[in-house]
């Protein structure tokens, strides 16, 4: 493990001498002065408290630090970063203060082992029994008795709750084949598994044995809920079964075991393609779905190169050509899922003060998804007010009986304002 070090003062000046020493091969975005500033850092955790307290009990205030591992301080900001090279994660200390701009303390020998332990504690934990509370919702709570959208037929939703405040903000959306697993990851590095019920005329009416942990990193330790290399945002299940994940804020691909229980093991590092790392932080790699040839296609959010189109690639790890997805309307790229014919589904997301939150889904057929091409596609179905909506990211399909079952997932951003909801569409053939 090496240390990222900086002293800086109040102003932004000294702020930009700060330098690391080390980092994770492969890190692109969060690295360098963006990471020593702790912009990208976790703020609460577990191990962190507890480092802190060592901090403070420990280590003498007179002591210097010195050799390859140091501990940063901030005389102003009184802030910390340790920077875990084996795995990619940032560890933000907060600890009592310092004197001057050079004050600084010395970690060795029992200090240095002490450090590594408290390292350890952010380490593997095991999965978690998750407490979900379901209520179902109307496709039109002012005309409980609407169940068709456009060509979509209602077959049922779900708001979900949970007493923990760590549940919510869930980004991405698997569901098995029969419809009666459901796997969950959140922008905040957690995933969660469930059972799926229905009633006797398959509509959506329950989930249940839910469990819940942190997505592991390179390392198998599980990343730091909240930081930034946790941004979690697409999901999709590779040719060879694994999960890939897309994250974004650090853009990158990483695949997981798919269990089960899934997630059980080191994360792995796909390739991803090369023009994603200059991507805005919050517009990377939304939208994740397999080919049947066992390509990926990438869409992202709002990066774009060309009017009214955002990027996207075809591709894996031998290789990405580009493409572009057209926009319209103001909505923008949050999902997408793939069949095994080879249609593509995009769930998008549009917003303004005006009128709130409005969903499209529109699917794509084989023959557009082509290197180099702008896919169209068509509009199977709009969701807005009065209709149940909210801040929809996650899309799901599956076949049965002549029919295409859509699942959509909303990110609920963990505020109180907004919903988790869990809503089942079936699209006859």
């Amino acid at each position: 493990m090496k240390i990222v070090r900086r002293v800086a003062g109040k102003s932004q000046s000294r702020a930009r001498e700060a330098r690391p020493i080390g980092r994770p091969p492969g890190l692109r975005e969060f690295a360098g002065e963006k990471a020593a500033r702790g912009r990208e850092s976790p703020r609460t955790d577990y191990g962190l408290r507890a480092a802190r307290d060592w901090f403070s009990k420990t280590i003498p205030r007179d002591q210097e630090v010195t050799g390859e591992q140091s501990a940063i301080l901030d005389n102003s900001w009184h802030r910390g970063l340790v920077w875990d090279i084996r795995s990619g994660k940032v560890y933000m200390f907060s600890y009592c203060s310092f004197q001057g701009p050079a004050a600084r303390r010395r970690i060795g020998g029992l200090a240095a082992a002490a450090l590594a332990a408290v390292l350890a504690m952010s380490g593997a934990a095991a999965a978690e029994a998750e407490r979900v509370e379901t209520r179902p919702v109307a496709l039109n709570p002012s005309a409980p008795e609407q169940t068709e959208i456009h060509r979509l037929a209602y077959r049922g939703g779900l708001r979900l709750d949970s007493p923990h405040a760590r549940f919510g903000g869930w980004s991405a959306l698997e569901v098995s084949a029969d419809g009666t697993r459901a796997i969950l990851i959140s922008d905040k590095g957690r995933w969660l598994t469930a059972r799926l019920d229905y009633d006797s005329l398959g509509r959506l009416a329950g989930l249940d044995g839910a469990e819940t942990g942190m997505l592991p990193g390179l390392d198998g330790e599980p990343l730091l809920e909240g930081g930034a290399y946790g941004d979690a945002e697409s999901l999709a299940v590779g040719a060879d079964g694994r999960l890939i994940v897309g994250f974004e804020k650090v853009h990158r691909l990483w695949s997981y075991p798919a269990g089960p229980p899934p997630f059980r093991g080191p994360a792995e590092d796909v390739p991803a393609p090369t023009l994603v790392a200059g991507a805005p932080n919050n517009d990377g790699m939304e939208a994740l779905a397999t080919l049947p040839d066992g390509r990926l296609l990438i869409v992202t959010e709002g990066y774009s190169d060309a009017p009214d189109t955002v990027l996207g690639w075809l591709g894996g790890p031998a290789g990405w050509t580009p493409l572009r997805v057209a926009t319209a309307g103001g909505y923008r790229p949050t999902g997408a899922a793939s069949l095994a014919t080879g249609e593509v589904f995009l769930v998008e997301r549009r917003f303004n003060p005006v009128d709130g939150v409005a969903i499209r889904i529109r699917r794509f057929a084989p023959g557009e998804i082509v290197a180099g091409g702008r896919l169209e596609g068509e509009v199977l179905a709009k969701l807005s007010p009065p209709l149940t909506v909210d801040n929809f990211e996650g899309i799901a399909l599956r076949r049965a009986a002549g029919e295409t079952l859509i699942y959509l997932l909303s990110d609920d951003n963990l505020r109180k304002t907004q919903r988790t909801l869990l809503l089942l569409f079936a699209l006859p053939d």
